[in-house]
């Protein structure tokens, strides 16, 4: 979406940029002029209008609005009580991620037949991909001291700083050994580590 469809106009002109829960959906509206307005609710700015395109739904739900001239959101009388269950759920996965280390990963990919982990560190955070076999998996960890936590732990435990980009370490799980190679790459479009199981 395009950075001026993400803009949100109070009654005064002025623009709210607040986020979710904080800002929820009420509904969006087709005015009679054809315009299409989705009507949000900010608990700092009140009642907020900001124009949407077309192209800024799902096609479903694009036809849907033209045919009835509106679609509806967040029912007004439950705003106070999802935002404060969507609150409680941030918190818990904010925890979560601040409380998460590198064997949480380990746990999550070689035990469960991944043969490797590549590690990107990005401006969100630690972009994750497990392979297993010719198919593979995404996770997001969006906590930066996590990302550098875990990043400084493998470079640790691989002594890459000795080894000159390669390294490995041993790592037990559940009555198992895996003996774990590392190779860190310094290219922005290679990962920042890549993590692969040694055949036992």
């Amino acid at each position: 979406m395009a950075k001026s469809e993400l803009q949100r106009h109070r009654n005064d002109g002025s623009v709210c940029e607040h986020t979710y829960p904080d800002v929820l959906r009420l509904r969006d509206e087709i005015r009679p002029d054809g315009t299409l307005v989705r009507i949000l609710d900010c608990v700092y700015c009140g009642r907020v209008e900001h124009l949407m395109s077309a192209t800024s739904l799902a096609p479903a739900m694009a036809a849907e609005l033209r045919r009835t001239g509106v679609l509806g959101g967040s029912p007004e009388s439950e705003l106070g009580a999802i935002r404060a269950r969507e609150r409680a759920r941030i918190n818990a996965e904010t925890k979560r991620l601040a409380a998460l280390t590198l064997d949480d990963l380990l746990k999550e990919g070689f035990p469960n037949g991944a043969t490797q982990i590549d590690m990107y560190d990005i401006d969100a955070g630690l972009d994750l991909e497990y392979f297993y076999g010719e198919e593979s998996t995404g996770d997001l960890i969006n906590n930066r001291e996590t990302t550098d936590r875990i990043l400084a732990d493998v470079e640790a435990r691989a002594k890459l700083l000795t080894q000159y980009g390669h390294g490995a370490f041993t790592w037990h799980h559940a009555g198992r050994t895996y003996e774990i190679a590392v190779q860190a790459f310094e290219d922005e479009e290679e990962p920042s580590f890549r993590l692969t199981v040694k055949p036992s």
